[in-house]
């Protein structure tokens, strides 16, 4: 709970980053919340799957020593794989800002 009330938010279309550095050798970690008016199980599950499918894809771009929240704001419906990673891309450069000292 700490994040949600400190962390800096980075909005997106369907999704929320909130950010808060960590002490610096800290790995870098993810956590996703969607609730249930996303949807059933079913589309909760598919929201984490393509969130962390995306993370795995950009983690390189990322700095250490981060917790990073995803919110998932919005339904995702009929979302590609690749929608979820634009959004993640278009983050990126206010993660990075964000992660600076």
């Amino acid at each position: 709970m700490e994040i949600q009330s400190g962390g800096l938010r980075v909005n997106g279309d369907c999704l929320v980053f909130i950010l808060q550095r960590r002490p610096a050798g800290s790995p870098l970690r993810l956590g996703i919340t969607a609730s249930r008016k996303i949807g059933n199980a079913v589309h909760r599950n598919r929201a984490r799957r393509l969130i962390r499918e995306a993370f795995r894809a950009v983690f390189a771009e990322l700095p250490v020593a981060l917790d990073i929240v995803v919110i998932v704001r919005r339904p995702l419906g009929e979302r590609k794989m690749q929608a979820i990673l634009d959004e993640w891309q278009r983050a990126l450069p206010r993660i990075r800002r964000a992660a600076s000292p």
